[in-house]
């Protein structure tokens, strides 16, 4: 069968320049893009009335009637970007970036054809890198970040305020490097200012919709050291801890309405606290004559852990009610990867690989509101998988194959209601390319295909699970041209 509501239009434009010298490297770029998107989800919409007039002169009114329409997204972006590097001659400096990015967006939510609600972002960033020269068996890095977004909204269902959001970074990265260990360390402080303005034309809903609307700054700090022993040319050992901070975005302090997009009632919470996050990694690998191969654990406990958690509330003709709220989890998982390419002669080259990734996510918070909602475990999660792939490539042309499996959950967790696992799918893609010089030019010709099998493939994690599951067989043709 077909999917209601099932259309998908998108463009997308990026062209730029660049002068590159020997002490100054300058680069500006524009990139646009536009997408119209149909949700495979239907809102409650009351059509407008009007006014009805008989012979006699007698005027009533008449009211629209309450219809379902599908609902449409509409996304389009416009990004100024530069780049910049100078190579001073000093002698501990061995450069000095800057970029910046100016990008001016629109985001709609449509039922059928009528705005139900529209954001227009206004985002500024700048960062500046200094690379210190090596001195002796040190070297790294210093910078700074500067980021300002405005965000400005109408129609009538807006599910966010008007905001404002300025964030400002300083960081460091320090290496030192003997024979055989190799030690790094990383240190970042931000200044995050979240702000809401309750203006004309905004009406919060009837749930939490954000609190008060209070302002709010946060401190984050981040650090992490990385430590690599080098046991032999063919196999390395690798451990490494990390502190980060996360302040709660904008939806998840202020939003207080219908998301359509996502077809929830999502409702902020002002007081919310930031989220800490501390991980332990270790790793394992070993290369050899084009063949590698590594496996990892790693383990991340997550302090006040943000998650959009069910309330068991669903509005008369509306959606589910959803809250953002806080609790400790932990993160446990194994990845592995192991690869080969080789060259067989000077025309062919071969290359395989395989991966494995298992997750689990636990709650750990013994929190009885979490317990009753949300279960053992977070639900919702992105499932264990593991995959294969490999390609061949003869002159100017490639074939590249992939195939992934993706496990059924086992550790579910609740929506108030025990949560039900999606079946285990397979996804398979492939590509073929080959490339021509015409004039200085380089062609690429390209076909490309995804879920090959043309399985129903629905994410354990996708919001949208229950009602869409992602795109059958796609195949697409094109051309690349580069100048």
């Amino acid at each position: 069968g077909i999917m209601p509501n099932s259309h998908a239009k998108s463009h997308v434009l990026n062209f730029g320049t660049s002068y590159v010298g020997e002490k100054i490297n300058f680069g500006v770029g524009f990139r646009r893009s536009y997408g119209y998107y149909g949700i495979p989800g239907f809102a409650l919409r009351k059509l407008p009335g009007h006014t009805h007039t008989h012979g006699d002169g007698y005027t009533h009114v008449i009211e629209g009637e309450s219809v379902y329409l599908p609902i449409n997204t509409e996304s389009e972006s416009n990004s100024l970007i530069m780049q910049s590097e100078y190579k001073p001659n000093i002698k501990s400096i061995e450069a000095v970036r800057l970029n910046y990015t100016l990008q001016y967006s629109k985001d709609s939510e449509l039922i059928g054809s009528y705005l139900a609600n529209k954001f227009s972002t206004v985002r500024q960033n700048a960062r500046l890198e200094i690379d210190q020269k090596s001195f002796s068996l040190l070297k790294g890095l210093w910078g700074a970040d500067i980021l300002t977004q405005n965000i400005d909204g109408s129609g009538e269902q807006r599910y966010i305020p008007n905001n404002k959001s300025n964030e400002y970074g300083i960081f460091t990265l320090q290496q030192f490097t003997i024979k055989f260990l190799k030690l790094s360390a990383g240190y970042r402080h931000d200044i995050i200012q979240r702000r809401a303005m309750l203006t004309e034309g905004y009406k919060p809903g009837r749930g939490l919709a954000g609190g008060k609307l209070s302002d709010r700054n946060f401190n984050l700090n981040q650090f992490n050291t990385v430590a690599q022993l080098n046991v032999n040319k063919y196999i390395y050992l690798r451990g490494s801890y990390s502190h980060s901070e996360r302040a709660p975005d904008i939806n998840e302090l202020y939003a207080g309405n219908n998301h359509f997009a996502i077809i929830l009632e999502e409702n902020g919470d002002d007081r919310l606290n930031k989220e800490t996050a501390k991980t332990i990694e270790t790793e394992a690998g070993f290369s050899y004559k084009g063949i590698k191969f590594s496996i990892t654990y790693y383990n991340t406990m997550l302090h006040d852990y943000l998650y959009l958690a069910h309330t068991g509330i669903a509005r008369s003709g509306g959606f589910l009610v959803k809250e953002w709220r806080q609790s400790d989890t932990k993160l446990t998982g194994w990845e592995s990867e192991m690869s080969y390419n080789g060259k067989i002669n000077k025309n062919l080259n071969l290359h395989f690989g395989s991966y494995f990734d298992l997750v689990k996510n636990s709650n750990v918070s013994k929190d009885n509101l979490r317990d009753w909602a949300e279960g053992a475990y977070m639900p919702n999660m992105p499932t264990s998988r593991f995959g294969i792939s490999g390609g061949i490539e003869y002159k100017k042309s490639e074939l590249s194959i992939t195939f992934d499996r993706y496990l059924e959950q086992s550790y579910l967790g609740k929506n108030i209601n025990p949560e039900p696992p999606m079946p285990a799918y397979s996804l398979l893609a492939a590509r073929l390319s080959h490339n021509i010089i015409f004039k200085n030019y380089r062609i690429e010709y390209f076909a490309a295909g995804t879920n090959l099998l043309n399985v129903e493939a629905r994410p354990q994690n996708s919001f949208l699970k229950y009602l869409a599951p992602l795109p059958g067989i796609n195949i697409a043709l094109g051309l690349i041209l580069n100048f």
